[in-house]
């Protein structure tokens, strides 16, 4: 946990010194098929949360990313993204579909 304390640390400082936003963190997990937010997903982006509350979890479908049988062409790329939105303390899932839409409504 120190080591992740540490990190945070610097990414603040970073930002800080280069006028940048820290907006959201994605995360793929290691598991296929999984793609709810895990507890250092929820760490991260609560931590950023915490210094912007327009901040947002996205979460990658890894199924969608995955090499099979049919083609990334044929596949939704809606399919591909979960939107977590921070809601009293906890990440919720905001949407699965109309990911363009939502995250751009999100950010404006």
């Amino acid at each position: 946990m120190i080591k992740y304390i540490f990190i945070s640390v610097q990414i603040s400082i970073y930002c800080k010194e280069n006028n940048l936003i820290l907006a959201g963190y994605y995360q793929a997990n290691k598991n296929f098929h999984s793609y709810a937010p895990d507890v250092f997903a929820s760490k991260i982006a609560e931590k950023i949360w915490e210094n912007n509350n327009d901040a947002v979890l996205l979460m990658v479908n890894n199924a969608f990313i995955g090499f099979g049988s049919s083609s990334f062409e044929d596949q939704d790329p809606n399919e591909a993204f979960y939107l977590y939105q921070m809601v009293e303390s906890k990440w919720k899932l905001k949407s699965r579909y109309n990911f363009a839409s939502v995250f751009f409504s999100t950010l404006f």
